[in-house]
């Protein structure tokens, strides 16, 4: 066998013992990860009947909703991470914050005021996220873009799914949608 020969098998069993191990590293990490909407069945927990029950009855004390949003992999001047939080308390009472963040610190800190019509259209349009899609069309696709939605009843989780973008595609496109509607409803701007 030539030199030239044995360069080429080298570098051919090289490239794909990397492909093998990007796979497994990508598989472990996005498969696995609590804080990536993973879990059982297709990686979200979307009670539909729970949250119907709650709308329809208008039973929003204790309820507490989550969205986080964030830029990318980007230098840490750059990146951002963006954190909204509405709840109504026990009382009735409806309140707000945001936040963001770069990869260690608190960059801003602000109360949103929020009143119950507010509340009542975020709830409403909690019915339209879907779960988490295959993310099989995204493998290998990186410096992408995070979303997730977390809901919760007092300490149970009725909503609890994430999103990501990469090359104009998402894994959770009904989360991608729920972006410019939460901002509408608060009447907020969230940095991209």
């Amino acid at each position: 066998m030539t030199q030239n020969k044995k360069k080429w098998i080298f570098i051919v069993g090289f490239v794909i013992a990397l492909i093998i191990i990007g796979k497994v590293a990508y598989f472990t990490i996005f498969k696995t990860c609590g804080d990536c909407g993973n879990t059982s069945d297709n990686n979200s927990t979307i009670n539909k009947m729970e949250l119907e029950r709650i709308i329809n009855g208008k039973e929003y004390k204790n309820i507490t909703i989550v969205y986080s949003s964030d830029n990318g992999s980007l230098p840490p001047q750059y990146h951002r991470e963006y954190t909204i939080t509405v709840s109504e308390n026990a009382e009735g009472v409806t309140s707000g914050r945001s936040v963001v963040k770069d990869y260690e610190k608190v960059l801003e800190e602000k109360t949103i005021s929020v009143d119950d019509g507010q509340f009542e259209a975020l709830m409403s349009e909690l019915l339209k996220i879907g779960p988490l899609s295959s993310d099989d069309k995204l493998f290998g696709c990186t410096g992408g873009t995070g979303k997730s939605l977390r809901v919760f009843k007092e300490q149970k989780t009725i909503l609890a799914t994430s999103s990501y973008s990469c090359a104009g595609e998402s894994t959770n496109k009904s989360l991608e949608e729920f972006d410019p509607v939460i901002t509408n409803i608060l009447h907020i701007t969230l940095g991209t």
